[in-house]
Order: C-alpha cells, then structure tokens, then sequence
C-alpha cells in the first residue's frame, strides 16, 4: 500500500511539472509577440521620416524640371537624363547644339530649390570644341573665362568685316545683345565682353561670333540676370587686340 501512495505521488509530481512548463513557454511566446506588435507600432526614426520626405521632393522637383524642359521649345527633353538629388540637379546626355545645353541649363536655373547643377550633357557638333569649363553652380553668376576653337578649316575674314558680321548677328538677337556685348576682334579671334541675362544669352552670343566666321572666340561675358543688367550702356565693335 504504501508503494502504491508513493507511486502516485511522483505521478502528481510529473504532472505539475509538465504543466509548469507548458505554462513558461506559453508566457514567452506571449511575451515575445508583444514586443514584435511594439517594434511594429513605433514611430519611425527621424532619419527614416526625413529621408522619405527628402525623397518626395526630389520626385517633385524632377517632375518640375523635366516640365520645363519639355515646354521649351530649344530643348529635346527625350534627348536628356535626369537625376535630382537635395536641390542638386544632374543633367546628362547628347544635345545637337551648345544652345541647346544652354537653354537647359538656363531652364533648370529657374526651379524653385535648385541649388546645384551638374551638367553633363555633351554635344553632337565636331568641329568647334570649348577650352576650358565656367562655373556651373547658379548661386555664382559670374562665369570663368571659355575659349571656343573651330576645328575644321574656314575661310579667312577681313577683321573690319568679321565685326559687321557678328554685330549683324546680334541684332537679330533675341537677347539685346548688341547693346549688352562689346566685341574685339583681331586676326578672326574674337573677344567678347559684357554682361548678358542669362547662360542661354552667353551661348548666342557665342555662337553668334562663330557664325559670322571667327575661328577663336575668347568668351569673357558674365551672367547677371539683376534689372540693372538688363539696362547697360551700349557698347561699341572694336578692332583691337583680344588676346
């Protein structure tokens, strides 16, 4: 009898702890899920909300910018890749003219929150070729010297002649530019200086120059687009050394 009592009690024994156990891991599966459902209804970090709000106006921005591109008519906005990335704005592609890198160089200037831009875009054009590189953050109108060269042969002009021709050029302009660009000229190099209300400006002016037959120009222009560069005192041709 008293082996039966003893036997039955180490049952009870086994099956409390059996159900002791049960009932630990039960508390920890609970314990376990109510920290995922916390981790889950946290607020996300400040970095995480700032990064997607950084981003929603990158998108919005590009949207803007890829708009403006594809509302001017001197620019193919199929022909150019955009990235933006907190106001710094990547413009990169082939263009068919130095115009058509201006114009859209000028076109993301005037977006809101543009802070940067970095222009890659290159040109079909093989026989004229830049120098050297201007500034291209918008915050600083003024430019850095660029020498344009062509590189196919051209016929020799007259000075005299090459200075009628680039002024008739700028008549035609759009941009004023005979009242806002002096012009030097010596041995078809050519010098201009002035102040012009934009880059789209500066490269007419440019290309104006080339058109008419020079084969080197010096661009010293500087880019300003306050009023007071708009109303400048008329400059006149010059035949005197550029260079």
């Amino acid at each position: 009898m008293t082996r039966v009592i003893t036997n039955g009690a180490s049952f009870l024994s086994a099956v409390l702890a059996l159900a002791a156990l049960v009932h630990a891991r039960q508390a920890t599966r609970s314990s376990a899920s109510s920290e995922v459902s916390s981790a889950s209804l946290a607020p996300a970090s400040s970095e995480s909300v700032s990064a997607t709000a950084e981003s929603a106006v990158d998108r919005a921005m590009q949207r803007r910018v890829r708009e403006a591109l594809a509302k001017d008519p001197m620019t193919d906005s199929r022909a150019i890749q955009l990235a933006v990335q907190a106001g710094r704005v990547a413009l990169s592609g082939t263009v068919d003219s130095y115009l058509q890198r201006a114009a859209a160089y000028d076109d993301v200037s005037r977006i809101a929150g543009t802070r940067r831009i970095d222009d890659r875009l290159r040109v079909r054009s093989i026989n004229v070729r830049r120098a050297s590189a201007r500034s291209i953050d918008p915050l600083t109108p003024e430019a850095q010297t660029e020498v344009w060269y062509v590189t196919a042969p051209r016929p020799t002009v007259a000075d005299s002649d090459l200075a009628r021709r680039i002024q008739q050029n700028f008549e035609w302009s759009p941009f004023a530019l005979a009242h806002t660009v002096a012009v030097r000229v010596q041995g078809s190099r050519v010098t201009l200086i002035g102040t012009v209300p934009s880059f789209r400006a500066r490269q007419t002016a440019v290309d104006d120059a080339l058109e008419a037959g020079a084969v080197i120009v010096r661009d010293e222009l500087q880019v300003d687009s306050t009023p007071a560069a708009r109303d400048p005192e008329p400059p006149r041709a010059a035949l005197e050394p550029g260079f």
